[in-house]
C-alpha cells in the first residue's frame, strides 16, 4: 500500500521517502535506546542513551552512551548515564544546550523489572551529565515523551512497575519542577506501553502500543488532546481506530503532518520475542503519515521499507532529515547501522497510492450479510479482502452494499475494500 519502490545498493527510495544506510557503524550494535538530535554551534549530533546490546539478555542492558558527530561520520562513546543499573526503554528530548533523558526500565537477574524515576541532564556543549533533575513522580517507562513550546516536556501513559497508568506528568524544564496534567481515559484503549507520538501544533497524538490485558494485545489506536498555552495541563482527550498497529515506534512532526517509523506489528519483551507465545518478532517496514487536519479519517501507509523495531526516538536534523540508530532488524538481530530517513514531502500527492478509510460494517457481530456503509459505491461490484485473525485471506465480491459471510468460520477480522485510489477498512466478527 505505498507508492512504488526502487532498490539501489544499501539505498531504497519510495519517492515520498528515501531510506538510507549511512554505512557508519555504532560502536556496538543496540537496541530499545533513547535517541534523539543535539547542534553544537549548528553542527549536528545524534546521541544513543542506553539500551541492550546483542545478547538481548538482562545482562546485555546498559548505561553506554554514544555520540555520533554526523558532519564527520564518525560515533564515539560519552560517558554513561549516571544510574546504577542499565536501563531500556527511557525517553530523550533536547532543549536548547541540555538533553533530558527521562524514565526507562532495570531488569534483575530473576527476571523483575523496575521503571525508573529518573530525569538525567546532558550538555550538549560540556559533553557531561549535569546533576539529575527533580525525580519523576511517577516511576515511568515505554512511554510517550514530547516537547511543548521549548519548554515543557509531556510524559504520557506507560508502564509503571506492574501495570499501565493513565497519568500525564508535564516535566517544566525552566523550573526543574513536575506538573500533573489531565490523565488519558483510565481504560485500555487509552492506556499503553510501547505507544509513540509527537506534538505537532498545540496538539499531542499518540498511537499504537500494548494494552494490559492477557498477552499485552497490540493497539490500533490514534489518540490526541489539544494543548492550551496558558494552561498547559489542561487536556481534552479523544481517539480514532485504525486497521492498522504499531509497537516500539519513532514518531515525529512534520510541518502539518506526523509520521510513525518502524515498529512491529506483534508486542513482544526486550529480547524481542513475541509476550502471545509466537516467537520471534518481525519488523513491520513501514511509516505510517497522517495530515494533521484529518488524522482521525486516514493514515498513509508507505510499506517494504528497510526500518528497524525497537525504537525509542528519532534523531531530528531538519525538517526533512532524520536519523534512526540502533534497534532490531529481522530475526531479532540487534543493529549498529545508522539509518538516515530523507521526507520527499513535494511528492505526496502525486505519489500516494492508497489512503486507508475507516468505515462500517454492520451488524456486528454477523451471522450471514454484512451490510457496508461509508464506501461511494455506484451500482457496481467491489472486491473485498477479507483476513482472518489467525492470517488467512479470501477475496468476496461486494453488490450493492452487502456482503455474504455466511461461509467463513467464526472469528475475527479485518475488511478492506479498494476503490479508486482509497482503501476502505473495518473489523468484523463472524458469529
Amino acid at each position: 500500500m505505498c507508492c512504488l519502490l526502487f532498490m539501489y545498493s544499501n539505498m531504497t527510495f519510495s519517492q515520498v521517502w528515501e531510506i538510507e544506510d549511512l554505512q557508519i557503524a555504532l560502536p556496538e550494535g543496540v537496541a530499545n535506546n533513547a535517541v534523539v538530535e543535539g547542534f553544537l554551534n549548528d553542527k549536528p549530533y545524534v546521541f544513543s542513551f542506553g539500551g541492550i546490546d546483542q545478547t538481548k539478555e538482562h545482562g546485555g542492558i546498559h548505561l553506554k552512551s554514544f555520540r555520533l558527530d554526523l558532519e564527520n561520520q564518525i560515533w564515539e562513546s560519552i560517558d554513561p548515564l549516571p544510574d546504577d543499573m542499565g536501563k531500556i526503554a527511557a525517553g530523550a528530548s533536547t532543549i536548547g544546550d541540555t538533553i533530558y533523558i527521562i524514565g526507562g526500565y532495570h531488569v534483575f537477574p530473576n527476571g523483575s523489572e523496575l521503571s525508573s524515576n529518573k530525569v538525567h541532564r546532558y550538555s550538549i556543549s560540556q559533553n557531561l551529565f549535569l546533576a539529575d533533575g527533580m525525580d519523576i513522580p511517577v516511576p515511568i517507562d515505554d512511554h510517550v515523551q514530547s516537547i511543548y513550546l521549548n519548554r515543557y516536556i509531556y510524559i504520557v501513559t506507560g508502564w509503571s512497575n506492574t501495570t499501565n497508568v493513565p497519568d500525564v506528568q508535564i516535566y517544566d524544564t525552566k523550573t526543574d519542577t513536575w506538573l500533573s496534567g489531565t490523565p488519558v481515559p483510565d481504560n485500555n484503549v487509552y492506556k499503553s506501553f510501547g505507544a509513540s507520538g509527537a506534538i505537532l501544533g498545540d496538539t499531542l497524538y499518540y498511537f499504537g502500543g500494548a494494552s494490559f490485558a492477557g498477552s499485552f494485545p497490540i493497539q490500533n489506536v490514534v489518540r490526541k488532546s489539544p494543548l492550551n498555552s496558558e494552561n498547559p495541563t489542561s487536556l481534552d482527550w479523544s481517539h480514532a481506530f485504525y486497521s492498522e498497529v504499531g509497537y516500539r515506534m519513532a514518531s515525529i512532526a512534520t510541518e502539518n503532518q506526523i509520521h510513525w517509523i518502524g515498529g512491529s506489528n506483534t508486542t513482544y519483551n526486550f529480547d524481542g520475542i513475541a509476550y502471545n507465545g509466537t516467537g520471534g518478532v518481525a519488523p513491520n517496514k513501514q511509516i505510517l503519515s497522517a495530515n494533521a487536519s484529518d488524522v482521525f479519517n486516514d493514515l498513509i501507509s508507505y510499506d517494504d521499507l528497510n526500518l528497524p523495531m525497537d525504537l525509542r526516538g528519532i534523531a531530528a536534523i531538519n525538517d526533512t532529515t532524520f536519523i534512526v540508530a540502533g534497534g532490531m532488524e529481522e530475526k531479532q538481530l540487534v543493529s549498529d547501522k545508522t539509518i538516515q530517513i530523507t521526507f520527499h514531502k513535494d511528492q505526496i500527492s502525486s505519489n500516494i497510492k492508497h489512503i486507508k478509510t475507516a468505515i462500517t460494517a454492520y451488524p456486528n457481530p454477523c451471522k450471514n450479510t454484512l451490510h457496508i456503509s461509508g464506501v461511494p459505491m455506484s451500482n457496481e461490484i467491489l472486491q473485498s479482502l477479507i483476513i482472518h485473525q489467525n492470517g488467512s485471506k479470501e477475496w468476496i465480491d461486494i453488490w450493492d452494499n452487502k456482503l455474504d459471510v455466511q461461509h467463513l468460520p467464526p472469528g475475527k477480522y479485518l475488511l478492506q475494500i479498494t476503490h479508486g485510489k482509497n482503501i476502505y477498512t473495518s473489523k468484523f466478527i463472524k458469529a
